[in-house]
């Protein structure tokens, strides 16, 4: 599924990412997958899903040059010893094995668990949280960015910003689900 910059309405700024393309609706079962994957340590279901989601995004995809994905605190990794979104990005490689899989992009700043959270509270949540790592490996690159949920557009909103900022010059995100009426 497509969503266009017009979609993410709850947005304070116009949106920094060029695409946003999600696998699935989020639907009750879709909630529960993507449960075991991110709290249940469900890492191949991770990449299994990456890797239909890579296969079905195979046009789209084809003039990027770096998938990441988006980065957990040190804090919040500890907690669950994985990020679900690295595996989810590893599977997308599989049907596109002309992406390089990086971390560029640091989240500096621990922050609530966004699904707590509602509209302009997310974006708030997530302002500031993120920095460039690397960011001769961003400038001049089309990047692929990889959640596995994509609700307000807020965390993408800002690891774009921070990717552009560094020089990207086109920001493609990508998700297992995005919430659709």
């Amino acid at each position: 599924m497509f969503s266009g910059k017009e979609d993410f309405v709850n947005l304070c700024d116009t949106p920094c990412f060029d695409q946003c393309f999600s696998g699935w609706n989020y639907s009750k079962e879709i909630k529960e997958i993507i449960g075991l994957m991110k709290y249940k340590g469900y890492t191949a279901l991770c990449e299994y899903a990456g890797a239909m989601l890579g296969e079905s995004l195979q046009k789209e995809l084809r003039s990027s040059e770096i998938i990441m994905p988006v980065p957990l605190h040190t804090r919040r990794k500890r907690e669950r010893t994985y990020n679900q979104s690295w595996y989810i990005a590893k599977g997308v490689t599989i049907h596109n094995p002309h992406l390089t899989l990086l971390k560029c992009i640091r989240r500096v700043r621990y922050t609530e668990p966004q699904a707590m959270l509602t509209g302009r509270d997310r974006q708030n949540n997530v302002r500031d949280a993120f920095t460039a790592g690397k960011p001769d490996c961003i400038s001049g690159r089309n990047i692929v960015l990889v959640d596995d949920v994509v609700t307000t557009g807020a965390t993408i909103q800002n690891c774009s910003g921070v990717l552009k900022a560094a020089g990207a010059d086109k920001v493609t995100c990508i998700s297992i689900a995005r919430p659709y009426k």
